[in-house]
């Protein structure tokens, strides 16, 4: 059987608005805003039943936290988003993916959407 985990960092940064509103409107932490996405995004999600599937919410900075995560939990591959912010933006604000790519152990997959 093949397990995956979400794993969904909070980074810090100001949520976006209509999730600053919902957590304000149902007197939500951020942890749980974070499990409500992973929750959605899994409900979203075609899961094959042979797929055991796991969610986990970390603080920290995403790549840092990601990269810790893949060591802790010997995961064999990690699939990761890119948002294509573009050369300029990465080179401000630095990149997830870019990091994990880079220092990750194991093989990773970045997927654009």
């Amino acid at each position: 059987m093949f397990k995956t985990i979400l794993v969904a960092v909070d980074g810090q940064r100001p949520l976006a608005a209509p999730l600053a509103e919902l957590a304000q409107s149902e007197d939500l932490s951020r942890s749980e805003i974070f499990r409500r996405i992973l929750s959605s995004a899994l409900a979203l999600a075609e899961v094959s039943s042979d797929l055991e599937v796991e969610c986990l919410v970390c603080d920290g900075d995403p790549g840092d936290e990601i990269l810790a995560q893949a060591e802790h939990l010997g995961a064999d591959l990690i699939v990761i988003g890119s948002r294509g912010l573009g050369a300029y933006a990465e080179l401000l604000l630095g990149s997830v993916s870019r990091k994990v790519l880079h220092l990750a152990k194991v093989p990773v997959m970045v997927v654009r959407g």
